[in-house]
């Protein structure tokens, strides 16, 4: 989607003395996804910034992380709040690009003088590149020390909204942010938002009550909320109920069915065809939240894409045994050989696990997500899948009747997502589609829909004998 900066700041005057491409890092980018007003999300911002040092936003990409800080600072703004947003990249990942990107925001939003005193200004003869620069470099303490000195004196609070803090890398732009941190003025709040746990002193402010976190489960969509974001596609109520069920309430996906499902041409829009895995959903993710990872993390991705549950032990023997293809392979991940630190990362940087309550220290993939980890796997490395399904469990013949010898509930070829899982059951014990629904809370058209991908995958005819299979492969005693 295309970005342009939106204007945002309380000082007109200061809108044309920053050059275009500094002055679009110091804008929230504005895209075609439309804003819709969040109260139950605002409301708990406010708050957080009344009363805390530094709000923390983490959560997986395409949560809606950006829009909602978006449309919480033009309701500030609107009220007469001075907010200051910086948009980081990979280029201002260096404390002397960083410090000054934190000065132009605050300048944009009309909370420092346009120029700069002398004895504040960075100067040196012949400056270094910006990546051997540290924080602890006192040339760039003047400038810094002058923001926070002008902020001081401010009668009003002012708001500073750091998104995608995950670019930042170099341990010496994080110490800048932590004595940016440590030395904001009471007048100062600080809104950071990324995709994962910043590296700075985090529990300390948590203890110390001066952090505090927003989660990334509420970000999820609500019904009511979709429906709104949902309206120029003109889905009906089932539908929209349908895609937050399928979605998980992930923004991104429902505004791409948004656009997918839009009719065209007289063509009434094919719900089942977006519910199988549509290539927006499936390229996004793949662009977004894959590719941008490490090729160990990759790799480890891929090879847990089959498992239904991803827990510590199964991790582990995935690592052990490398790549099926090549027994040279290294047999750790990231030097840690235990499953248990593979999981920890996939949660730090939230891609998209889920904990499951009932197993603790396990988790699972969020569905769409597993959907498009499955299909790279296939496209990407088509060598591993039959090593990786002899390592989770062989696949047994179709049969009504129990095999003498049972698989695990892993051996499906596209194992059942969380939710099917959970319908597979309440069929056991002869649920109707109607009662499923009422005890999910979820319409009656996404029971059906889940029921004909359970026939799908279990291949079975009817519920007399997706349950006898389902039982024969362990995925219900």
């Amino acid at each position: 989607m295309s970005t342009h900066p939106t204007a945002l700041t309380n000082a007109p005057h200061t809108r044309n003395t920053l050059p275009p491409l500094i002055r679009q890092h110091v804008s929230p980018p504005q895209g075609a996804t439309p804003v819709v007003r969040r109260p139950r999300l605002l409301r708990p911002l406010d708050q957080a910034a009344g009363r805390h040092r530094v709000t923390l936003l983490i959560a997986p990409a395409g949560a809606g992380k950006t829009t909602l800080l978006r449309s919480w600072a033009e309701g500030r703004i609107a009220e007469g709040a001075t907010v200051a947003w910086v948009s980081l990249a990979p280029l201002l990942d260096a404390p002397l690009t960083f410090v000054g990107m934190i000065l132009a925001a605050l300048r944009h939003a009309g909370a420092l003088p346009a120029d700069v005193p002398e004895w504040a200004q960075y100067r040196r003869p012949a400056p270094p590149p910006a990546s051997l620069l540290r924080a602890s470099d006192p040339s760039l303490l003047p400038p810094l020390a002058w923001a926070l000195n002008c902020v001081a004196e401010r009668a009003a609070p002012l708001t500073l909204i750091i998104d995608g803090y995950q670019l930042i890398a170099d341990p010496a732009t994080h110490e800048v942010m932590g004595l940016l941190i440590a030395h904001a003025p009471p007048q100062l709040r600080l809104v950071i938002a990324g995709r994962a746990e910043p590296a700075l002193p985090v529990a300390r402010l948590r203890a110390n009550g001066s952090l505090t976190d927003i989660p990334a489960e509420a970000l999820r969509w609500t019904l009511a909320e979709a429906e709104q974001l949902l309206a120029p596609a003109g889905l009906g109520q089932r539908q929209v109920a349908a895609l937050v069920d399928y979605t998980e309430g992930w923004a991104a996906g429902l505004y791409l069915a948004g656009l997918a499902l839009r009719p065209a041409a007289g063509r009434a829009p094919e719900l089942d065809e977006f519910l199988a895995g549509h290539p927006f959903v499936l390229d996004y993710l793949r662009d977004e939240a894959l590719d941008h990872q490490p090729p160990q993390l990759q790799a480890f991705l891929l090879k847990s894409a089959l498992l239904p549950e991803l827990c510590p032990g199964r991790c582990e023997e995935l690592l052990a045994d490398g790549d099926p293809s090549r027994p040279d392979e290294p047999r750790s991940y990231g030097g840690h050989p235990s499953g248990q630190a593979a999981l920890a990362a996939l949660a730090h940087r939230s891609l998209f696990v889920t904990p499951i309550s009932r197993r603790p220290g396990c988790y699972r993939y969020h569905p769409i997500f597993a959907h498009m980890l499955r299909e790279e796997l296939a496209r990407r490395f088509p060598h591993w899948v039959e090593p990786l399904r002899r390592c989770i469990g062989e696949p047994q013949p179709r049969s009504i009747a129990p095999p003498a010898r049972r698989a695990p509930a892993t051996a499906l070829i596209e194992p059942l997502s969380g939710r099917e899982r959970e319908i597979l059951d309440l069929m056991e014990i002869g649920c109707s589609n109607r009662d499923i629904a009422a005890r999910l809370s979820i319409v009656e058209g996404t029971v059906k829909t889940h029921v004909k991908h359970i026939f799908g995958k279990l291949g079975a005819r009817n519920r007399t004998e997706a349950v006898a299979i389902a039982r024969s492969l362990q995925i219900i005693a």
